[in-house]
């Protein structure tokens, strides 16, 4: 009889309250939220011989949903911030990794550039996909520039031509150019599709 007197008062005592929250709550969005939870609350109370009954612990059963939700929650930002830091360092090892094939890309054609009286002035690389990891390169684009220092044709005078050399300086350039892709092609083991020699030292 004690905890049918007891369950009547929970209930008089929490529709009191609600009466007075719902007093208190203003016109806005929250107040269908509010309102739930005070349903639900109500809902809870209600049921609690039904409970009592069938020995549910109702506390422990939210406690329960509430940790797991949060263990959940936890271990989907700890996933997510080691996904993060895992793309970090592969990007610091591609960039690493290509570095160094690099230098070893200039080490291995510098004899037969030298001979062209070029030099590599920059490599850009190009990737089939968004990662610049090594197994989706696709194609290698190479920027020479003169090494050339005889500074001799300082010294001479030579009287005024007007003769229009631009044709034929850019078949030549052409030309060079082709030889140094050959050499290179030979010297890295690349197909011609995998290759693009330019003059100048960036695509800027």
């Amino acid at each position: 009889m004690e905890a049918l007197i007891d369950w009547v008062t929970q209930i008089i005592v929490f529709i009191l309250l609600a009466i007075i929250i719902e007093m208190f709550i203003p016109t806005t969005k929250i107040a269908k939220y509010v309102r739930l939870v005070i349903g639900l609350i109500f809902l809870l109370i209600f049921l609690k011989p039904l409970f009592y009954i069938f020995q549910i612990d109702v506390a422990q059963i939210v406690s329960d949903e509430i940790n797991e939700q949060t263990l959940l929650s936890g271990e989907s930002e700890v996933n997510h911030l080691m996904e993060e830091q895992n793309k970090h360092l592969q990007a610091i090892n591609d960039s690493y990794i290509l570095a160094e094939m690099t230098e070893q890309l200039k080490q291995q054609s510098e004899a037969t550039l030298t001979e062209h009286s070029v030099q590599i002035a920059h490599i850009e690389y190009v990737f089939t996909e968004d990662s610049q990891h090594i197994n989706s390169l696709e194609q290698l684009i190479v920027y020479i520039e003169s090494n050339s220092t005889d500074g001799s044709e300082e010294n001479i005078v030579i009287d005024e031509v007007i003769i229009d050399v631009h044709e034929q300086k850019d078949m030549d350039d052409a030309e060079h150019l082709s030889e140094i892709k050959t050499a290179l092609q030979d010297v890295w083991q690349l197909n011609e599709e995998e290759i693009i020699v330019k003059w100048g030292s960036t695509s800027s």
